[in-house]
C-alpha cells in the first residue's frame, strides 16, 4: 500500500511541499490538496493540462483537455529503504575516510 498524492487543483492546500521533478532539475513547490493510501493496481483518474514524469528522466506532456489513468504496479521499479541501507554501509565503515592503521606487516 502507499500513498496517492493528489496535486492542489481547486481549493485550498493541505501541504506545499518541494519535489523534485527529474534528476539533475532543482526542486519545485507543489501544493498538495489531499493524501490518500493507493493499493496495488487501483486506478486513479488524474486531470491534465500539465507534465507527467515517471522515472526521474523522462516527461510526457498531457493536453488540458485529458484525462488520464495510472497505478502503482507489483512489477514496477524495486523501493530501496535508503535510511536502512545508510545505516548498513555505516556500520561497516564504508563511509570512514580516516587514514588506517598499518598493521604489522605494513599492510
Amino acid at each position: 500500500m502507499s500513498n496517492f498524492v493528489s496535486p492542489l487543483s481547486a481549493g485550498f492546500a493541505l501541504v506545499a511541499v518541494a519535489s523534485g521533478v527529474a534528476a539533475g532539475f532543482t526542486f519545485v513547490t507543489v501544493d498538495v490538496q489531499s493524501v490518500e493510501p493507493l493499493g496495488f493496481c487501483e486506478p486513479v483518474d488524474l486531470p491534465g493540462g500539465g507534465v507527467l514524469a515517471y522515472d526521474g528522466e523522462r516527461t510526457t506532456p498531457v493536453g488540458a483537455d485529458t484525462t488520464i489513468t495510472v497505478s502503482i504496479q507489483p512489477s514496477g521499479p524495486h523501493i530501496i529503504d535508503v535510511e536502512a541501507v545508510l545505516v548498513a554501509a555505516a556500520r561497516r565503515q564504508l563511509f570512514d575516510v580516516s587514514p588506517r592503521r598499518k598493521d604489522a606487516h605494513g599492510d
